[in-house]
């Protein structure tokens, strides 16, 4: 693990801490099951984590998007806006892997 990624070192730290938490702020999870890997990039965590979904209309009251693999945040994301699927392209990874 190279020592000047800090998002990957702050991953690292964190699977080897575990501690139970409780969310107080409206947010919605994002299981990120099969795309995620410890060494992807902050970027990419994003990518995989925001995708496509079908999600209803409280989502509105959501302000953070956690990013949630293995029962761990793996990365929280404040939310600035909405968009319908396939407006905004990905850097990451093909299209057609969305």
């Amino acid at each position: 693990m190279p020592l000047c990624d800090g998002a990957l070192l702050m991953r690292a730290i964190v699977e080897a801490i575990s501690v139970s938490v409780e969310v107080t702020h409206p947010a919605i999870i994002s299981r990120i099951m099969r795309a995620y890997r410890p060494q992807m990039s902050e970027q990419a965590l994003y990518e995989i984590a925001r995708g496509v979904w079908v999600i209803g209309p409280r989502r509105a009251g959501a302000k953070y998007a956690l990013a949630v693999y293995g029962g761990i945040v793996r990365e929280v994301f404040e939310i600035a806006a909405w968009h319908p699927a396939g407006a905004t392209e990905y850097q990451t990874r093909p299209a057609d892997h969305v």
